[in-house]
């Protein structure tokens, strides 16, 4: 029970990691900067269970050997309350989003997944700095997912019907995926012909 509560706790704390470095992305920072903060998100995702593992895990009265939280003091307490709240909040989220209906004005949704490893008939792996996480069998570092949304928008100029956005999201130009990849998604790109490109 005590390891299970452990693990909620950290994986509500990645959550709050995750999104607050999301949101620190949004803005306009050097690369240095957020080369930094990517530091700092890496040490507090592993940091943090390893600190509650040590900390208050092990031991005569560590939890994983029958301690109580109650019998922990108010800092310690305070950490695992950040990560259950974190993960409730997750679950929260995952769940109101399961839940919500697509929006009335979206007519057709048509989502198309594949491998460009296999398109390619190799796997464009790079160099760069998280090269081992291609290593990790079943990791999905090549797939690509295309969704196509079409929406009938009450009030929008006769000029705007038809018109078509390309959205691209993520593009990690890191070296860890090689030039490869992005030639073979860029020409899908083209093959569209959207009348709008928007990178995020």
């Amino acid at each position: 029970m005590n390891l299970g509560l452990m693990l909620f706790a950290s994986a509500g704390f990645a959550a709050w990691v995750v999104t607050t470095v999301n949101r620190i992305h949004s803005q306009p920072l050097s690369n240095r900067i957020l080369h930094i903060i990517r530091v700092w998100h890496d040490s507090l995702i592993f940091g943090y269970p390893l600190l509650l593992l040590f900390g208050t895990g092990l031991g005569e009265k560590g939890l994983l050997a029958g301690g109580k939280f109650t019998e922990l003091s108010l800092l310690w307490q305070g950490l695992y309350a950040l990560g259950w709240i974190g993960g409730v909040g997750t679950i929260g989220h995952a769940w109101a989003y399961l839940l919500t209906p697509p929006p009335r004005s979206r007519i057709r949704c048509e989502i198309r997944r594949m491998d460009v490893a296999n398109e390619l008939g190799f796997r464009p792996a790079g160099h760069g700095p998280y090269e081992s996480l291609l290593k990790i069998p079943y990791n999905e570092v090549f797939r690509l997912e295309v969704a196509t949304h079409e929406f009938a928008l009450p009030g929008v100029p006769e000029e705007w019907d038809g018109l078509s956005i390309l959205h691209l999201s993520d593009w990690h130009f890191s070296g860890t995926v090689a030039l490869p990849y992005f030639e073979y998604v860029t020409k899908l790109c083209r093959e569209m012909q959207p009348d709008l490109i928007v990178f995020t």
